[in-house]
């Protein structure tokens, strides 16, 4: 996952290593985290200012959201 720059047109974090497939995010509404949905009901929440994932947790416990 790549956090991109669109003024400076460039990349200026990159997540690797997500236990699954993405299949959302959403920005909090301050703009200071950023939450992951990945397959399997997993939801993995990122501070954009700090290297690694902020929280890890279980989703919902169905196999849709």
């Amino acid at each position: 996952m790549r956090i991109w720059d669109v003024e400076n047109q460039a990349n200026t974090m990159t997540y690797e290593g997500l236990i699954n497939q993405a299949t959302g995010m959403r920005w909090s509404p301050k703009g200071d985290l950023l939450g992951v949905m990945v397959k399997g009901g997993n939801m993995i929440v990122f501070d954009p200012r700090k290297e690694g994932e902020a929280m890890l947790g279980k989703a919902h416990l169905g196999p849709k959201a």
